[in-house]
């Protein structure tokens, strides 16, 4: 009967030396990665020989004011329009309510507000 229920539902038993945490994260991650064209493992390769973790974390409201101080001397010099200075600036204090305690580190497309969509190209 439990054989039974398994196979309906697309569970199985597995003997693994994993936590609890660590088999989730790794179910959550073969879920992320369905329909990418290559395996986890290369993946994990390319993470491990390709990243490096920050020498300082860096806050999201110091990140906020350093960008708009370079937007604001881009409006100064006319390469942006008072709108668009205006509307950066505006979506940089949602972000910033959104993610009061955030390092630039923490955030990802994943956890973006819901006002902030990455846009689809077609």
């Amino acid at each position: 009967m439990i054989k039974a229920a398994q196979i309906i539902s697309g569970l199985r038993t597995a003997t693994t030396f994993l936590s609890d945490d660590q088999l989730r994260q790794a179910e959550t991650a073969f879920r992320r990665l369905a329909d990418q064209p290559r395996p986890l493992g290369f993946y994990l390769d390319y993470t491990q020989a390709n990243y490096r973790e920050p020498l300082r974390q860096t806050s999201l409201a110091d990140a906020v004011s350093a960008y708009l101080a370079v937007k604001t001397k881009e409006y100064e010099r006319q390469i942006i329009s008072k709108p668009q200075l205006t509307t950066i600036r505006c979506h940089l204090i949602v972000l910033k309510k959104h993610f009061p305690n955030a390092t630039l580190a923490d955030l990802t497309v994943r956890c973006s507000p819901p006002t902030f969509k990455p846009a689809t190209h077609r």
